[in-house]
């Protein structure tokens, strides 16, 4: 019996373990955040709930975005004019 779930746990394991590392080291992203007229930065960010992720917009100060672990770029006057 003990070899038997051996046998039928070890490939499952394995699978695991070589499907996981790709969801666990995704890439950082870095959002855009455009300063609106209360001095704090919007950016759409991608929100995951029960349901799914999804995507939302946000606005704090760069330094509440930070504190959440986002890394958020400023957009300049430079940008929206391109």
């Amino acid at each position: 019996m003990k070899k038997l779930a051996f046998d039928l746990l070890a490939p499952l394991a394995l699978i695991v373990a070589l499907i996981a590392p790709m969801f666990a080291f995704a890439d950082p992203v870095d959002y855009v955040a455009k300063e609106n007229e209360d001095g704090k930065f919007c950016a759409r960010v991608e929100v995951t709930t029960i349901t799914g992720s999804r995507m939302q917009r946000k606005c704090r100060t760069i330094e509440q975005w930070e504190a959440e672990g986002y890394t958020v770029s400023k957009k300049t006057q430079e940008d929206t004019a391109n």
